[in-house]
């Protein structure tokens, strides 16, 4: 193997969590999709969207978790993989990008205890994990606006070739070892080093692109300064005091979830990506694994301001150019008011989470089927916020 083919299967990884991923409005219905009537309850409304989504979709199997105020329904649809394993409402799934939305809130919360400062450069936190000029900030890294390229996505051959000889050594050596059929996962200092071999899209703080470079950093930070793991952090801050037990961060559990991911193969089949790695980094930028309902507390909790002061909470939902706050994307429901919530894309996996402000209501949706269609999750989402 080369290492044009490493880069061909970086580039791979990156169509996983590519920017499709990132925040899309649930405001604009969308033709031909399914609305069920207002007239149905909110229980009978969910499963009836999610079988006509699944089944339009193609999808083995979905399910959605919703709560209104006190009132919670959970939908299940299909299967969570080929040989017919039910759904329920402890089936995990790999919540891809709705990972930024809860790293970013643990870099809040982590401001909160005064560890860090949004300002903070980056380059003081963790000297040499950046280029010196342009400096980045933490909150460039959080509402991506910091220009940093992303590798996952756009990198081509000429970013190896300008890793230095130890990088471009273990490039190749972990090329090697995925091509034998090993289980690897490319560090995050890796993927951070691909991208410094690039310039910045823009100077720092002038403009958005999304980039999963911004959260393999931010990760960096957090365990640089606090001394944790990530994986640490997030169990002892966030996931055990909101009483969760079945939602982990990959790559550090590598075990499978019960909701298996598929592709479509070149004849057409189905395959079977859920448990591919290589691309996660340190986890920050997508590799939380979780439930319906667990994935739905948390992103209530961060929306409640649980991990934040209101004045950072205001910070973190307020949107720059992009719609796009702190970790969380900002769109216009179709029956008024606001969604805040995020949208992920990652082996073969597609799900979205939205909350109202103040996270009194909120959804939750995933299919297992990463295809070219757009599996109009959002809008689904969107729709069911607004039977409150």
């Amino acid at each position: 193997m080369t290492i044009a083919a490493l880069v061909v299967a970086l580039a791979l990884g990156g169509c996983l969590a590519a920017p499709a991923d990132t925040p899309a409005s649930s405001a604009s219905p969308t033709p031909g999709t399914p609305a069920p009537s207002p007239s149905l309850d909110p229980a009978t409304a969910l499963q009836a969207m999610l079988d006509d989504r699944r089944e339009a979709y193609g999808a083995p199997g979905a399910v959605a978790g919703l709560r209104l105020g006190a009132a919670e329904w959970t939908a299940t649809s299909g299967t969570a993989d080929l040989d017919g394993t039910p759904i329920t409402g402890e089936t995990r799934f790999r919540i891809a990008s709705i990972t930024k939305t809860i790293v970013a809130a643990l870099v809040v919360d982590a401001v909160r205890r005064g560890e860090l400062r949004l300002d903070d450069v980056v380059g003081d936190l963790v000297p040499g994990l950046l280029r010196e000029d342009p400096p980045v900030t933490l909150r460039q890294l959080l509402d991506h606006t910091s220009g940093i390229f992303d590798p996952s996505n756009e990198g081509d051959v000429a970013d190896v070739q300008r890793l230095p000889p130890d990088l471009r050594r273990q490039a190749e050596t972990l090329l090697e070892q995925y091509s034998a059929g090993e289980a690897v996962v490319v560090p995050a200092a890796l993927w951070i080093a691909l991208a410094e071999t690039r310039d910045r899209y823009f100077e720092p703080g002038t403009d958005y692109h999304y980039s999963n470079t911004n959260y393999q950093v931010a990760g960096l930070v957090l365990e640089r300064v606090t001394g944790r793991s990530l994986a640490d952090l997030l169990r002892e801050r966030m996931f055990e005091p909101l009483g969760l037990r079945h939602t982990t961060l990959a790559p550090v559990d590598t075990s499978s979830p019960e909701m298996r991911g598929y592709e479509i193969g070149a004849g057409g089949e189905l395959a079977d990506v859920t448990d591919n790695l290589f691309f996660f980094g340190n986890g920050a930028s997508g590799g939380i694994v979780s439930t319906a309902g667990e994935l739905l507390t948390i992103i209530q909790a961060i929306a409640a301001g649980r991990f934040a002061t209101p004045d950072l909470l205001a910070e973190q939902t307020t949107p720059n150019l992009a719609s796009y706050g702190l970790g969380i994307g900002i769109n216009p429901l179709i029956c008024g008011g606001l969604a805040l919530g995020h949208n992920g894309l990652v082996n073969g996996t597609h799900s979205t989470a939205l909350v109202t402000p103040g996270g009194r209501d909120g959804v939750v949706i995933a299919v297992n089927l990463g295809a070219a269609d757009d599996p109009l999750l959002p809008y689904l989402a969107g729709r069911a916020l607004c039977w409150r």
